[in-house]
């Protein structure tokens, strides 16, 4: 992206947008992630990749840094969330507590109760 400062160069940005959109920015390329929740325990990603038309004419360009890297990230993600959801659904677990840095989590279950009332139980 021709127009990046030299911090937006060698810097990552991240923006969740509730309920089921992430986005993450990169100095070469955007990252499009679409969360589609099936059941309490399944949820479907899409990921799409965007990059510079110029980029792409180049008789180079080669796309599979950006994937190969998400591909890795996304593998090691989702292995932590089915051990985590694992934990969370044997007979012994009631709750559990959030560490500051996971105010967002907290934040989408606001959002989720905001919506569908004390019948889901999540607070």
């Amino acid at each position: 992206f021709p127009t990046l400062d030299e911090d937006e160069q060698v810097r990552h940005k991240g923006e969740l947008l509730y309920p089921n959109l992430f986005i993450s920015l990169a100095c070469d390329h955007a990252a499009i992630f679409i969360l589609l929740p099936r059941a309490a325990g399944h949820t479907d990603i899409t990921c799409q990749f965007l990059f510079e038309p110029y980029e792409i004419a180049k008789p180079d360009f080669d796309p599979a840094d950006a994937s190969e890297f998400w591909d890795l990230v996304n593998r090691q993600d989702w292995a932590i969330c089915e051990t985590v959801q694992q934990g969370l659904s044997a007979r012994v677990h009631s709750h559990g507590y959030y560490a500051p840095m996971e105010d967002f989590n907290l934040d989408i279950r606001r959002y989720v109760l905001d919506r569908i009332g004390d019948a889901a139980g999540m607070l």
